[in-house]
């Protein structure tokens, strides 16, 4: 999880009264930290589904007779509207770094969104159809006929597919969004935020005022104050 945007709110435009770009790296890394946690809940509710699974197949082994519980379990449903919305941050990720890169029309932001969409381009994609779900329901893509789609939705191990492609949702694609993030981070630093002088001002007086406090806390630990 991140809270960085604030720090350079302000310090990454050109123009101090058009604060476009902050504004699209505070709703970047809002959806960056909603993929992470989602990635998580997608983990947790796939163990909970798995040890169910496994406890019913045992239970069916052993009294193969047994009346199952009427209670209803939505751990499927949870585990779907858990990915739906997954797919929905790395749209959202898709669509503000290309923003970002047309905003400040940097070689290096065009870099790192190209890396995404190497990577996370499908995923995106995958976003439109479940977004546009009525659409494809019947048989169609932006008003134009489709091929029949046969694959709405299944859990393949750390897979959801959809019309017979899998998307991976698991530690190491959370890994890599966040080294894309770090990536951006350091972009938007070197060669925006140092080169601003309040930004520059700001950061001597925040480690100045945290050498003071190290040293506070040092002074009351040796009993010299």
């Amino acid at each position: 999880m991140y809270k960085l945007a604030w720090k350079y709110w302000g310090y990454i435009d050109s123009d101090p009264n058009n604060q476009r770009a902050s504004l699209i790296l505070y709703h970047l890394e809002h959806y960056m930290n909603g993929a992470i946690m989602q990635s998580a809940r997608i983990q947790r509710t796939r163990k909970t589904v798995d040890k169910k699974l496994r406890q019913e197949l045992n239970s069916a082994e052993t009294t193969p007779y047994t009346l199952k519980s009427r209670k209803q379990d939505f751990s499927l449903l949870r585990l779907y509207c858990d990915y739906h919305f997954y797919f929905d941050c790395i749209g959202q990720i898709n669509k503000l770094l290309r923003r970002l890169k047309e905003e400040l029309q940097s070689p290096d932001i065009e870099r790192i969104h190209n890396e995404f969409a190497k990577i996370f381009g499908k995923y995106a994609v995958l976003r439109d159809d479940l977004e546009h779900i009525d659409e494809r329901a019947i048989g169609k893509k932006r008003g134009k006929p489709i091929d029949p789609i046969g694959d709405w939705g299944n859990f393949l191990g750390e897979s959801f597919s959809f019309a017979g492609k899998e998307h991976v949702v698991n530690n190491q694609t959370t890994t890599k969004l966040k080294q894309i993030y770090v990536e951006i981070i350091d972009v938007l630093h070197k060669n925006y935020a140092s080169k601003n002088q309040g930004f520059v001002l700001r950061e001597q007086m925040e480690q100045r005022a945290r050498q003071s406090e190290s040293l506070l806390r040092h002074l009351k630990r040796t009993g010299v104050i």
